[in-house]
């Protein structure tokens, strides 16, 4: 069998080796990449194709790429310098698919659970009416707190919202009135125990 500029060579199983076969002569028509299993047996100097996966857009690396067997029997494939990351069911449908932002690529993909928990404490402030709550990297957070006032020693429970990603905006009460002057965010997980906190921030928008 043929193949070429191939990454990630890993074992798969018994006499078995997977690739990504980056397949590409410069992008030329007719060419494309694939993850490929491969037999391979020593005695005879041979090998054959046990399955593969090819990209429903015909996608052609030139180089960089990898693939990943997981734990339910899909596989996580890096298109390289296509900048393009996928997931195939096992039988080869095509489950996630996501494009990079022009310029970018990704030599290898590796999906896997885990837990993020910043050096740094979750941010808070308003803007245009809401209030804002950050903290990039953290997992595990369910919802968000918002204490307020307009004294720092004197916040209480002013509003909660569900984690809604990376810039979380908090609506205030129909009744809010003015403003706090000074605002506290708590990140909660989903049983309500504070994962982190905010420092007490002066509200830019406070009258």
């Amino acid at each position: 069998m043929r193949f070429s500029w191939q990454h990630d060579a890993t074992p798969a199983g018994r006499g078995t080796v997977k690739v990504f076969d980056n397949g590409a002569n410069q992008l030329l028509e007719g060419y494309e990449s694939r993850v490929a299993w491969i037999r391979v047996d020593p005695a005879r100097g041979t090998t054959r194709l046990v399955r593969q996966l090819t990209h429903p857009a015909h996608v052609s690396s030139t180089h960089e790429g990898s693939a990943q067997d997981l734990p339910n029997g899909n596989t996580s494939v890096s298109w390289g310098a296509a900048g393009r990351v996928s997931e195939f069911s096992r039988r080869g449908a095509l489950l996630f698919d996501a494009t990079l932002p022009h310029g970018w690529t990704s030599y290898r993909l590796y999906r896997q659970q885990w837990k993020g928990r910043p050096a740094d404490p979750p941010t808070v402030g308003m803007r245009d009416g809401s209030v804002h709550a950050v903290w990039n990297g953290a997992t595990g957070v369910a919802r968000w707190r918002i204490l307020a006032g307009d004294a720092r020693d004197d916040l209480r429970p002013y509003a909660q919202a569900g984690w809604n990603g990376l810039d979380t905006a908090v609506r205030p009460p129909s009744r809010a009135g003015t403003a706090p002057r000074y605002l506290k965010a708590e990140a909660l997980d989903a049983s309500g125990r504070v994962l982190g906190a905010s420092a007490v921030t002066a509200n830019a928008e406070a009258s």
